[in-house]
């Protein structure tokens, strides 16, 4: 009750929905990394991913980690009975390995890489048993 206490005063005393959208954001995933098995991890299982993707309307393309290399994508998309391909090309993939490598956003709406398609950012988790 606590972090969505603190949601709402957020969009009570700030203009728009950025700012919210980001607290309840940050708010999802300190919940994650402090209440839900494993506990301090933020294990982010497929079912997540996909409705993130419901959420937001949007191609959602999850990368993990391996061996320092990122693995096959897993694309989930708000098209029903089709995969949304546009976002996986040479060029893509390259904004999403250098957000993995750096650690840090890339894409649409950046600095880096703002001539791609997608919005890319790293999660990080560690899995601890």
């Amino acid at each position: 009750m606590i972090f969505i206490l603190g949601v709402i005063i957020v969009n009570i005393k700030t203009r728009g929905y950025i700012l919210g959208f980001v607290c309840s954001t940050i708010s999802v995933i300190l919940f994650n990394y402090l209440f839900t098995k494993p506990r301090y991890s933020l294990h982010v299982i497929g079912r997540g991913i996909k409705y993130l993707s419901r959420l937001l309307e949007r191609t959602v393309i999850c990368y993990l980690a391996q061996e320092n290399k990122l693995s096959t994508s897993f694309i989930y998309t708000v098209i029903k009975g089709g995969k949304d391909r546009s976002l996986l090309n040479k060029d893509e993939e390259a904004a999403a390995y250098w957000t993995f490598v750096n650690d840090k956003e890339s894409g649409a709406g950046t600095n880096t890489f703002y001539g791609a398609k997608g919005y890319y950012i790293h999660l990080n988790y560690i899995r601890r048993n």
